[in-house]
């Protein structure tokens, strides 16, 4: 069960009366996938690449783009019973934003139920 996936958007953001550039709107965003999953075991997991491009904060401050890697990890423990977690900003990349400034890398866990 191993799959590969690829989306990419270019963006070309503008006010359309000034034609000054929209504030915290990348030229691109990139995401890779490589997931498995193994039906018999309940198990999924995949990992992600996201690339984003520079953006502007303000008309005058242009960040340049950045990556980071994501892990996440889903098992099926009952018929509609999940659990799940992962880590983002897996190596802890810099993403040159003041507002996200000591994010670093998180861990994450949930658990769902699907009821039908």
């Amino acid at each position: 069960g191993f799959s590969i996936s690829e989306e990419a958007a270019i963006y070309d953001a503008e006010d359309k009366i000034s034609g000054a550039p929209l504030f915290n709107r990348p030229d691109f965003v990139n995401t890779v996938k490589l997931a498995y999953a193994h039906a018999a075991l309940g198990l999924n997991v995949n990992f992600r690449i996201i690339s984003t491009g520079a953006q502007y904060l303000s008309l005058d401050e242009q960040v340049n783009g950045y990556t980071v890697c994501n892990l996440h990890l889903s098992k099926a423990v009952a018929d509609n019973f999940r659990l799940n977690g992962g880590i983002n900003n897996l190596f802890n990349a810099d993403s040159y934003f003041p507002q996200f400034q000591g994010t670093g890398t998180y861990f994450y866990m949930g658990i769902s139920l699907d009821y039908r």
